[in-house]
């Protein structure tokens, strides 16, 4: 009987002995943050410094390094002309992982997240806010994604990018210049700006999509540079166009109510504008034209109402239209 007993007593001690060994390598990673790859940043490391090699104690957080970062903590910068993130690496990603950079809401030189001149391209951003601070609520370069961001009542524009960017499903509003500015050949898509002190979204030669624009000073959206694609938006009640969009551009399934200038108008003034395709738009309640079209401009299955100017001035009709209730139109 002592033996059996001696038996069971040692196949316990061994089986929990294994346990503990096979158990081993995942209890060191949940002990140790580093192997994870993802480097946290709180306003506790803030002060402290370190995050990376040259990072120092107190604002910026200097990111020199390619990898993933996550916040922890709110970040609150001091004053307005006080970054938050300096990014001087590229290939960085930045999860605000539901937590903001906070400003004081006043104007300066800060920004929320930034790119240096001398580098920052192919940088990700998503998932918080970016609220009140000093100038942009992010500036950064060419090939970036922008994505699930609040950027609110910053001091100039709430999101700046380069070239090639993909900006999807944000929420830019209050800020005192533009909403969101893109550079040529972005994706812009399912992105709200409202009450921006410029225009709602600003980008040149892009693809903008399912995005709305509504109560922004100027334009809801203007689209620069031509060759653009301006698919299922929507803009109202800004107080400029609802859409500006140089020439040679695709502008298809899009509403545009109660702007204070054009519905829609493909180029201004002496600017690229004409040779574009306006189709499947509903456009009413507009102080200027409906549609101001200029040469080569073809537009078809268009429904225009209500608008203080009139209906359609310009361009050429590819099929019907329907103009207060009437399908000669103009």
């Amino acid at each position: 009987m002592m033996k059996v007993k001696r038996m069971c007593s040692l196949n316990m001690i061994f089986i929990t002995t294994l346990l503990a060994i096979l158990c081993l390598p995942s209890m060191l990673l949940a002990d140790n943050q580093p192997q994870t790859g993802v480097i946290t940043i709180s306003q506790k490391t803030t002060e402290r410094g370190g995050v990376t090699s040259s990072d120092k104690s107190g604002f910026p957080v200097t990111i020199d390094s390619p990898g993933s970062y996550r916040l922890v903590s709110n970040l609150t910068v001091p004053d307005g002309n006080t970054t938050a993130i300096e990014i001087d690496s590229n290939n960085v990603t930045i999860d605000l992982n539901g937590f903001s950079i906070i400003g004081p809401v006043s104007s300066g030189l800060g920004r929320g997240i930034n790119s240096t001149s001398y580098a920052g391209d192919n940088v990700t951003i998503i998932n918080g806010s970016i609220i009140g601070v000093g100038n942009f609520g992010i500036f950064v370069r060419d090939n970036c994604r922008i994505e699930n961001v609040h950027a609110i009542s910053n001091g100039l524009v709430g999101i700046v990018t380069g070239a090639e960017c993909t900006i999807k499903g944000n929420i830019v509003a209050n800020n005192d210049n533009s909403g969101i500015i893109a550079g040529s050949g972005s994706t812009v898509s399912y992105n709200i700006a409202e009450q921006n002190g410029s225009r709602g979204i600003d980008c040149n030669n892009s693809v903008v999509t399912w995005n709305t624009a509504v109560n922004n000073v100027t334009d809801g959206f203007h689209l620069g540079g031509g060759g653009s694609t301006v698919i299922n938006n929507t803009s109202i009640n800004n107080g400029g166009h609802g859409f500006n969009v140089w020439g040679s551009s695709t502008i298809y399934g899009n509403t545009a109510t109660g702007n204070g200038g054009n519905g829609i108008v493909d180029g201004d003034g002496t600017l690229a504008k004409g040779n574009s395709l306006v189709m499947n738009n509903t456009v009413s309640f507009n102080v200027y034209y409906g549609l101001n079209l200029h040469n080569g401009t073809g537009y078809a299955n268009n429904v225009i109402n209500n608008n203080i100017d009139g209906t359609v001035t310009g361009g050429v009709p590819l099929g019907t239209n329907v103009c207060n209730g009437d399908t000669t139109c103009p």
